[in-house]
C-alpha cells in the first residue's frame, strides 16, 4: 500500500507539471500572437505616416512652383507689347495656351513667349528676335518647365473684354478673338499626391494687359 501511494503522488506531481507547461505554451503563443498585431500595425503606421509626409512635401513643392509661376507670368502679361516685327502683341490665345510679345528679360527687345500645356505639364517658350529685319524663328525657341500635374480639364487661360469688370465676369467665348482681349486670368491647379490619395495645390490670379486695355 505504502509503494502504491508514493507512485499515485508522483503521478499528481507529473500532471501538475504537464499542466503548467501546457499553459506556459500558450502564453507564449497568444504572446506572438499580439506581438505580430503590434507589428504590423506599427508598419501600417509608419507607411501612413511617411506617405503623408510625401504628399504634404510634394504639395508644399507644387504649391512654391505654382505661386512662382505666376508671379513670373503676371508681369509679362501686364507688359504685353507689339512684336519687333510688326506683329499684333497676342499671337494666339487658347483655354491651355497663350503666345504673346514682352520684354521677359528686360534687355529692351520684345521676346515672343509662349505658354502652353504638354502633357500634364505646363511649359514656356522664348523666341528672341534675330535678323534683320527682325523676326521669330521657331527654331531659336527655348523651352522650360514650370509646373507638373496640371489637373486634367483645367481651364488655364481665360480672356476677358473691356467690358469685364471682374474676374468673375463671363469670359471671352472660344475661339477666342484676340484683338478682344484685355484681361487674362491664370488658374493653375496640380495634383502631386499617389494613386488614389490626391495632394491638391492650385492659385489663380489675373492681370490686365496695360497697353491694350483702353484700346
Amino acid at each position: 500500500m505504502k509503494c502504491l501511494f508514493r507512485n499515485s503522488k508522483l503521478e499528481i506531481k507529473n500532471s501538475a507539471a504537464n499542466a503548467a507547461a501546457g499553459f506556459t505554451l500558450i502564453e507564449i503563443v497568444v504572446s506572438m500572437a499580439i506581438t505580430v498585431v503590434i507589428a504590423i500595425l506599427l508598419v501600417r503606421l509608419a507607411r501612413d505616416t511617411t506617405d503623408s509626409t510625401l504628399r504634404f512635401n510634394n504639395q508644399l513643392v507644387t504649391q512654391q512652383q505654382i505661386e512662382q509661376t505666376l508671379q513670373l507670368i503676371v508681369p509679362e502679361i501686364r507688359s504685353i507689347s507689339q512684336g519687333i516685327d510688326g506683329s499684333y502683341p497676342i499671337a494666339a490665345a487658347a483655354s491651355s495656351s497663350f503666345q504673346f510679345f514682352s520684354d521677359v528679360d528686360r534687355d529692351g527687345k520684345l521676346d515672343k513667349v509662349r505658354y502652353f500645356m504638354n502633357g500634364n505639364i505646363l511649359q514656356k517658350g522664348i523666341i528672341k528676335p534675330a535678323g534683320s529685319p527682325a523676326s521669330y524663328p521657331t527654331s531659336t525657341e527655348i523651352i522650360s518647365d514650370l509646373v507638373s500635374g496640371i489637373v486634367s480639364g483645367t481651364q488655364v487661360f481665360s480672356y476677358y473684354g473691356s467690358a469685364a469688370t471682374s474676374s468673375g465676369s463671363t469670359p471671352l467665348p472660344s475661339p477666342i478673338n484676340v484683338l478682344s482681349i484685355k484681361t487674362v486670368k491664370v488658374t493653375i491647379v496640380a495634383d502631386q499626391g499617389l494613386p488614389g490619395k490626391p495632394s491638391l495645390a492650385g492659385a489663380e490670379t489675373s492681370a490686365n494687359i496695360r497697353n491694350l486695355r483702353y484700346k
